[in-house]
């Protein structure tokens, strides 16, 4: 990423503020893609200055009865995208899931102790039963997914309401420590896929360009741009470090090999399909919503699911279900179900050009984050 963009993603995260606009019909044209309703949607001012509204752009799958569920997401970068390719919208449809896209993103740190952001998301979904016909749709569970900043938005809405959502699909974000909203609550239980790319040129916080950080997870220290390996690596160590805590924050992490901050394939839309269907079906109960009450999801924990080696480029163990997994248990990645460990094993084991620069390290100081990225999250006292 270069340095205007890394600018407009800090500017993002400084949106703060309470909304001013309420939500009502929209008339200008839908993002590009295919969606079936639009409304508007208040976001925070900007710098003290008041901002135009969002437009919640909804896709629903056809002929499929009620909605059981939906995939929450927000203008960054990809998302768009994302929530447009016929493969995500195929799983989505075989598990009737609809979409909500804001355009432009109506609050991308979903800061619900300082905005109005939970209020203004809920009476969206209100304002889209409403005018679908479908009441369902403000009572059922969430997939959030968010690109960079957008990272913050969908792991701020699970930290709010960890039993409405799914899952969370973290793409190229990082930063665990910052914009936690509550220290007091936790991911645990929330099946967790972060996607972030192996040699990614902005972030985390200490290891942006001509930062300490870069020089210490590179192949090539005496070059901080040439395909540093920081970014991953570093949000490695903050999953492991919650795992550790606490078994049951259910995460997990892809490498996008030969990829940086803005990059995406068709291997990273199957990967994310599959765990849109994997969550799914691990999380959303068999009962079809009434439209009148809140659908929880299912509860989950670590031995619910997979584990495979948090060595990702050179894994000594298989996956495996949590009570087989031959390696240390509390050194693993976690995965909803054998599909999904496996599809990201197969992955995974495509070869690399470039070795993991901790290879070798102990494993306290392998898998264990810097202080200035370490958090209180999962600490005692956690909800």
């Amino acid at each position: 990423m270069n340095k205007r963009i890394c600018l407009i993603a800090i500017a993002l995260i400084a949106m703060t503020a309470a909304g001013l606009q309420g939500i009502g019909e929209e008339t200008r044209p839908a993002a590009k893609g295919k969606w079936d309703v639009a409304i508007t949607v208040p976001r925070p001012p900007r710098r003290g200055k008041s901002q135009k509204p969002s437009i919640a752009h909804l896709w629903l799958p056809k002929g499929l009865g009620k909605i059981r569920g939906l995939i929450l997401a927000g203008k960054i970068r990809l998302e768009s995208q994302i929530c447009n390719d016929p493969v995500i919208r195929k799983a989505a449809a075989d598990k009737r899931l609809g979409i909500v896209y804001f355009e432009p993103h109506f609050n991308a740190v979903f800061s619900y102790a300082t905005t109005d952001s939970e209020n203004d998301l809920e009476k969206a979904l209100s304002e889209l039963a409403k005018k679908t016909g479908r009441p369902e749709l403000g009572c059922v569970p969430w997939i959030t997914m968010g690109h960079s900043t957008g990272g913050i938005f969908c792991r701020n809405v699970a930290f709010w309401k960890p039993q409405r959502v799914i899952g969370v699909i973290h793409i190229m974000s990082g930063n665990f420590q910052d914009h936690i909203q509550d220290k007091s609550r936790s991911l645990a239980g929330v099946p967790f896929l972060a996607i972030n790319g192996e040699f990614e040129d902005c972030g985390p916080a200490g290891g942006d360009i001509g930062r300490g950080l870069r020089a210490a997870y590179s192949l090539h220290p005496d070059n901080k741009k040439k395909r540093n390996q920081t970014q991953w690596i570093l949000i490695r160590t903050q999953m492991i470090a919650r795992r550790r805590k606490n078994p049951d924050n259910l995460m997990s992490l892809v490498v996008h090999r030969e990829s940086g901050h803005v990059s995406w394939s068709d291997d990273m839309t199957a990967l994310t399909a599959q765990f849109i269907r994997s969550a799914a079906d691990a999380r959303i109960p068999e009962s079809d919503s009434d439209g009148k009450a809140i659908i929880a999801c299912r509860k989950l924990t670590a031995k619910d699911g997979w584990l495979s080696d948090a060595d990702i480029k050179a894994p000594k163990f298989k996956p495996a279900p949590h009570g087989q997994y031959k390696g240390d248990k509390t050194l693993a990645f976690w995965h909803v179900d054998k599909a999904m460990a496996q599809a990201v094993e197969k992955y995974h084991n495509r070869g690399w050009k470039d070795a993991d620069p901790t290879a070798g390290q102990p494993a306290d100081k392998r898998y264990m984050p810097p202080k200035m990225l370490q958090d209180e999250i999962d600490s005692k006292g956690t909800k």
